[in-house]
This record gives structure tokens, C-alpha cells and sequence, in this order.
């Protein structure tokens, strides 16, 4: 969160994939950065993919979880491990 609090971004947080659909829909984000769910980051990319066809989807990655042909769905994978330098690599454009 203190990443893209200094990237000048708005950040809200959603602990849960039904939480983060739910605000997905309602405050159109240009930008959602997904990981560190107990339900498969694949599964909630896609679903947060549907609400928000025009989002920016960020999805940090996990050892546990298979990510192979998200991109295909405009949907970025940031692979492990990712060090903060990386991740501010990766998100500086959406600011």
C-alpha cells in the first residue's frame, strides 16, 4: 500500500476476492493489484478481469499458483520473487 501511496495513487484495500469485486464495481479503479489470497490468484484475476474490463490488472506472483496465459487478457504477472524496486518498476507507469 505505501508503494503506491508514493506513486501519488488512491488505495483502498479488500482482504477478500468477494470484497474486491464488490468495490471494483462500484468505484471503477484504474488500477488493482492482486496478491497474497487464499483463493488461487489466477481465479481472482479473472473475476476481477470480468468486472473491470477496463482496469489495469497487476497480479504479484506466487510460487503456488500457475499464471501462464494471463496476458493474453491484458493482465500483468510480475513474477517471485518480487523486491520492492520491482514492483515500483512495474507500477511507475500507472502513475
Amino acid at each position: 500500500m505505501l508503494i503506491l501511496q508514493e506513486l501519488g495513487l488512491g488505495v483502498d484495500l479488500a482482504t477478500d476476492p468477494e470484497s474486491a469485486i464488490r468495490w471494483v464495481r462500484q468505484a471503477r479503479y484504474q488500477l488493482l493489484v492482486i496478491g497474497g489470497s487464499d483463493v488461487p490468484l489466477r481465479t481472482v484475476a479473472l473475476r476481477l478481469r470480468h468486472a473491470a474490463a477496463d482496469a489495469r490488472i497487476v497480479v504479484i506472483g506466487d510460487d503456488r499458483d500457475p499464471l501462464d496465459g494471463l496476458a493474453a487478457l491484458d493482465i500483468e504477472v510480475l513474477p517471485p520473487p518480487v523486491d520492492v524496486n520491482a514492483l515500483m518498476r512495474g507500477l511507475w507507469p500507472a502513475a
